[in-house]
């Protein structure tokens, strides 16, 4: 029993990272497989190459990448770190369909503490606890027989070597059929763990430092109002942005189930069937919102060094105020008076929409109002 036991728990530094890569690409690339299953029809032997030749691809792939980061008495830690991270992100991918990008990452990073809890869920952690913590306690029992230095430096070098050569030699053969694939279906990229988190950490960083070095572009300095125009009336607006909600989900646009029961008894109601959001997601969305530029010109790490369209109408003597209730304005109303509502009046610490309604009557004499609402509050009736 002593013998089987150090056998499994007595691995190189090699065997480690290989069993890793398998792990990895199995048990942490379940929503990427489950694409792939989805978009395969299996019905030829080339089918069945194709999708075996993906298996090998993703095990070398992840192989050299640990092989790259994974060195000698830092192993053990990287390998924890990528197997909870992995768990999450892969988590999140198969049941949300959510890909992790730079523009994720700038989600998670305007995420409050209060919307976090909300998504830790029992389904999560027991999906983290077996794909996440129990590897790492066979890693942690797990001893490392290590090599000298340079004996090391040699191996993983042969190992490197020849993991590319797999590598080359899996690939290209199917070069063709690879490429049309996943051009085909280039979200497919941004699914595959660890390289999706790896990347998506990196052009979250170099953005960050890139933007710490930009100049302010102002916009319409000579924005005023018509002084000539008589209105003795005041003039409100009520901005209202919601997140989280498909248009072909609305019944109001045809949708088989009646989703949107109260706004169909609305009288003079106007709905836009043709619009189309800036982004999938909120960080990129907002900003281009209120941005003077177009879907195509606007770039999200200029956003915040730029004018936008509320800074424009506070020059011109407008009184505008944004109400949140949900993660941040993500830069829009930095410049503008802003108002959280203040969580420890709320039940859980979560803002819902109706909580905004009694704020509004103290701000009837502002001409502009942004309301930030939190999706969650959104009733459907199935």
């Amino acid at each position: 029993m002593n013998k089987i036991y150090n056998r499994i728990f007595n691995l190189s530094e090699i065997g480690i990272l290989i069993l890793s890569s398998i792990f990895l690409a199995i048990f942490q690339n379940i929503a990427f497989c489950n694409q792939i299953n989805q978009l395969l029809s299996l019905e030829t032997s080339k089918d069945w190459i194709f999708l075996m030749s993906i298996f090998f691809f993703l095990c070398v792939g992840i192989f050299i990448i640990l092989s790259l980061l994974c060195w000698h008495y830092t192993l053990k830690l990287v390998l924890i770190i990528f197997l909870i991270v992995g768990a999450f992100c892969d988590y999140f991918a198969y049941n949300y369909n959510v890909l992790i990008d730079k523009s994720m990452l700038i989600n998670v990073v305007n995420t409050d503490v209060y919307e976090t809890k909300s998504l830790l869920t029992n389904k999560l952690m027991i999906w983290v606890f077996l794909f996440g913590f129990l590897p790492i306690l066979f890693l942690i029992k797990t001893h490392i027989h290590r090599f000298g230095f340079w004996k090391n430096l040699s191996v993983r070098l042969v190992t490197l070597t020849l993991a590319i050569v797999i590598l080359i030699s899996i690939s290209l053969p199917l070069y063709k059929y690879y490429a049309s694939f996943f051009r085909n279906n280039s979200y497919l990229n941004k699914m595959i763990t660890p390289s999706d988190y790896v990347s998506a950490l990196y052009s979250y960083e170099k953005y960050a430092y890139k933007n710490k070095f930009k100049q302010f572009t102002y916009v319409g300095l000579d924005a005023k109002q018509d002084k000539n125009e008589i209105n003795t009336k005041k003039n409100l607006l009520v901005f209202v942005i919601g997140e989280t909600a498909r248009a072909k989900s609305f019944s109001l646009n045809g949708y088989t189930k009646n989703t949107n029961p109260l706004l169909s008894k609305q009288t003079n109601l106007i709905n836009f069937r043709q619009a189309t959001s800036f982004g999938t997601s909120t960080a990129y969305s907002i900003p281009c919102i209120f941005s003077n530029q177009s879907r195509e010109e606007f770039n999200l790490g200029d956003a915040k060094w730029r004018d936008n369209l509320l800074d424009i109408l506070k020059r011109a003597g407008i009184n505008i105020v944004w109400f949140e209730n949900n993660a941040g304005c993500y830069g829009v109303c930095d410049r503008i008076n802003y108002q959280m509502l203040p969580k420890k009046d709320c039940p859980e610490g979560l803002c819902y929409d109706q909580e905004l309604v009694p704020v509004l009557n103290n701000y009837l004499s502002k001409k502009f109002i942004i309301r930030s609402r939190l999706y969650c509050c959104v009733t459907y009736e199935w």
